[in-house]
């Protein structure tokens, strides 16, 4: 019994050996051939800081047209991306996520590796005369940021503020933050919209109307993303003038394709 085993185990021993190398050897075929086919994989496009000695972070690039992509592959030495987020209490006004924290988490999806860090200035209720009367910008300003969300404030001035004066604090605080913060892409945006026909939405319309003439600064108005103002299912996005988690998430919906997809 031993002799039949001992030549059965050498024969089965070589018929593995021979399978496994043509096994091996087809494999070498197929990874020749797609090569010089010209099917090698290509690396996904990375942007970085490439100083030679040092190990760098790389960020894949899974955008081109977006205004985050853009910034980041025009930037050299990028770190970190800081995202500052200046309004009033429609920044922070529900316990479930807050527009600002879902755009920095799908900021954060698609530049991976690279942090991204975010800062939320909170004015509440002040209205634009008194951020510009106390020089509040200044945290705006010291926090640095390379792309900046500029609420109007303009339901903090709604009725407390001329829409013509409320332009002007605007535009000086736009070209203080401009003058400053040179490098900054700067977002302004409307507040949020409510139950309204009256004054409201003639301070929203004028504006609009002077924002079509910015230099330097988008301008994106999310009002499209929300019911029309008269139109009772607003009340599902807004409650008592402030964003619910249902207008928190519209509000970041209108903004993420300029920021991702450059739409």
């Amino acid at each position: 019994m031993k002799k039949l085993l001992f030549p059965l185990t050498i024969v089965l021993s070589l018929i593995v050996i021979v399978i496994g190398y043509f096994s091996y050897q087809q494999r070498l075929d197929a990874i020749a051939e797609e090569a010089h086919a010209g099917g090698a994989p290509v690396p996904e496009e990375t942007v970085g800081n490439e100083e030679s000695g040092d190990e760098t972070e790389e960020v894949t690039s899974t955008f081109s047209d977006g205004l985050v992509g853009g910034y980041i592959q025009e930037t050299e030495g990028l770190d970190e991306l800081r995202l500052t987020y200046f309004g009033s209490s429609s920044l922070t006004s529900t316990d479930g996520p807050t527009w600002p924290e879902l755009v920095t988490e799908a900021v954060e999806e698609v530049t991976s590796p690279l942090p991204v860090t975010s800062v939320i200035e909170d004015v509440d209720t002040a209205t634009s005369e008194t951020i510009v009367n106390s020089n509040s910008i200044q945290a705006v300003i010291d926090s640095d940021p390379h792309i900046l969300f500029f609420e109007s404030l303009t339901l903090n001035d709604n009725g407390e503020v001329e829409p013509a004066d409320s332009i002007a604090n605007i535009e000086a605080m736009l070209a203080e933050l401009q003058e400053t913060l040179p490098e900054t892409e700067i977002i302004l945006m409307p507040t949020n919209p409510i139950n309204s026909t009256g004054p409201y939405l003639n301070q929203i319309d004028v504006l609009n109307t002077f924002a079509e003439d910015l230099d330097g600064v988008t301008y994106v108005d999310h009002w499209d993303a929300w019911p029309e103002t008269d139109d009772a299912e607003l009340d599902d996005y807004v409650s008592e003038g402030s964003p619910t988690i249902e207008g928190h998430e519209s509000w970041a919906e209108a903004l993420l394709p300029l920021l991702i997809e450059g739409d």
